[in-house]
């Protein structure tokens, strides 16, 4: 019995043998297969002293890590791992272990070169040559999560980019506008501090936008004396520290609603030119890779589009209220004009015509009864008709010199001169070629009109004694330009506006005729060295028929 026992024995030790090997050779045919279709699986003893030391691996998995197969058989597991991925892989580890691990993990490999490399995970215990081993199956996802990346990276700078848009879209005041698209760009790049500086006209930096700060005052930034004013010159980004002893917010950082260890400045450009700085601060200098500066230097290029965009409209508003305001002002001019007009008519030319019916009248009367005294009477009638054909002349002249559709431009502008200045000692001088052509109509009445507010100027408030006009003409544009050495004023001054008196109707009239015909006046002026008028109107063609007109000389 004892023998036919221990035969038993022997025979079943020798099936569980057989059984063993075909389990071995089994999963050795399916982590060889696994490789051919890119299945990387690996064996790990999970008990005994050789616990996380490699049992077998297939070719897939260890040319992932670098290696040869063999290589890694009694290598531990944690060696191809990254550091960073330790902990959570000895947390998968324990999940399968105690059966609650289902979904697939991410960890990430690092091969011999240094190499990272993406892993998709699964795990579960087997029996492996009499002990416990973990199979690991691996798949390389570092392709398609880089793809995912970039793809949630695209997202990213479109969300920003539409928010930003999304924001400037109203129009609106421009620190209105800043700093709506500050908060969007903050919120769309998880951020929580940022700030905004434009340029003046005048080329001043200002605080425009500000966020997650508190500001007591806007020489705190010392803008753009610090690091970030190299933006301004250089037009490039930049990465400062908090810590940097040039950076004018380390004080204010501090107060940021979270720690912050640097902040990134992109320039806010428009039309080739840097309009300020936009700047976003950050807990870590991680933050601003090479992406997150391309988005931000992005967003500073919309915000700049739209900071000029804002600019143009507000000059807009500004130059039609103004050119309102100008509009009611030559109506009321024009009716003070029809008022003095009618005033000069009643109480001068229609005086005189009264005086000459009397005078007709005495004539009549002097026929019948006293013939020889009508050659008295009628040669004061002739005195007082020549009376009134002057004074008829003096406000057609007013109105518009006959000289400047007879004779021209220059003769026009000359006799204005004589007129106005040189009655007064104020010496002229005209430069002007003497092929001048006659120009169309209404270029040469804006001209003269420009003219004759400029030489007015002179008479009323320059004092000068000396005046030179010139006048060019290249047959596509013409210009004029009116120079005297009077005591001059300061322009800024003069077109100010204050309250609701705007001191430069004149010069803005001067302003708006030109531009009505797309030319420009530029008014050059300094207290005590003279003022300085140049006015640039283009041509169309000349008709000939203009020019060969012997009615316009």
């Amino acid at each position: 019995e004892l023998a036919a026992a221990f035969n038993q024995m022997a025979a079943d030790i020798q099936a569980v043998i057989q059984r063993l090997q075909l389990s071995e050779k089994g999963y050795r045919d399916l982590l060889t297969a696994a490789s051919a279709v890119g299945e990387g699986i690996a064996l790990i003893c999970d008990e005994g002293p050789n616990e996380g030391v490699f049992l077998f691996v297939n070719e897939t998995f260890a040319h992932l890590a670098g290696y040869e197969p063999d290589d890694l058989v009694g290598v531990n597991a944690a060696s191809v791992l990254h550091p960073a991925s330790l902990s959570a892989a000895r947390r998968a580890w324990e999940a399968i272990r105690s059966g609650t691990e289902r979904s697939p993990y991410e960890l990430t490999l690092m091969d011999r070169h240094g190499r990272t490399h993406i892993l998709e995970t699964t795990g579960t215990l087997i029996e492996y040559q009499g002990r416990r081993a973990l199979v690991w199956f691996t798949r390389d996802i570092s392709e398609r999560k880089a793809r995912e990346e970039e793809l949630r990276r695209r997202n990213r700078e479109l969300t920003a980019l539409n928010a930003v848009a999304s924001a400037m879209s109203t129009p609106l005041p421009a620190d209105e506008l800043l700093n709506r698209a500050l908060r969007q760009v903050l919120t769309a790049l998880d951020l929580d501090t940022g700030w905004i500086f434009v340029l003046t006209e005048a080329g001043q930096a200002r605080l425009a936008a500000c966020h997650g700060l508190e500001v007591p005052d806007e020489a705190a930034f010392a803008f753009p004396d610090c690091r970030c004013g190299a933006v301004l010159t250089e037009g490039q980004p930049l990465i400062v520290d908090a810590s940097e002893p040039r950076c004018a917010v380390r004080r204010l950082l501090a107060t940021a609603e979270r720690p912050v260890a640097c902040h990134a400045a992109v320039p806010v450009r428009a039309r080739g030119r840097t309009l300020g700085v936009l700047s976003v601060a950050a807990p870590a200098p991680q933050t601003f890779d090479e992406a997150e500066m391309a988005l931000l230097a992005a967003v500073g290029q919309q915000i700049g589009v739209a900071l000029e965009n804002a600019r143009l409209w507000e000059e807009l508003r500004r130059k039609e209220q103004l050119r309102g305001e100008l509009l009611a002002r030559v109506i009321r001019a024009q009716e003070e004009e029809r008022q003095r007009i009618a005033r000069e008519l009643h109480d001068g030319i229609g005086q005189s015509l009264n005086a000459l019916v009397l005078g007709l009248n005495a004539v009549g009367t002097a026929l019948e009864q006293a013939p020889a005294q009508v050659p008295t009477l009628v040669q004061r009638l002739r005195v007082s008709a020549s009376d009134t054909v002057r004074e008829l002349q003096d406000v057609i002249y007013d109105l518009r010199p006959s000289v400047l559709d007879d004779l021209g431009l220059v003769r026009a502008l000359r006799w204005y001169a004589q007129e106005r200045l040189e009655s007064q000692g104020v010496q002229v001088t005209f430069v002007a070629p003497a092929s001048l052509p006659r120009l169309p109509a209404e270029v040469e009445t804006a001209l003269f009109r420009i003219g004759q507010e400029a030489l007015s100027n002179v008479c009323r408030h320059a004092a000068a004694t000396e005046v030179v006009v010139r006048l060019e003409h290249d047959g596509r544009r013409v210009w004029m330009e009116i120079v005297d050495n009077g005591r001059g004023f300061v322009v800024e001054e003069v077109l100010r506006r204050d309250g609701a008196r705007y001191a430069g109707w004149g010069l803005l009239g001067m302003q708006e005729r030109a531009t009505l015909f797309g030319g420009r006046v530029c008014i050059d002026s300094t207290p005590g060295q003279g003022t300085r008028v140049v006015v640039e109107v283009p041509l169309e063609e000349v008709s000939h028929d203009a020019d060969s007109d012997p009615d316009r000389g």
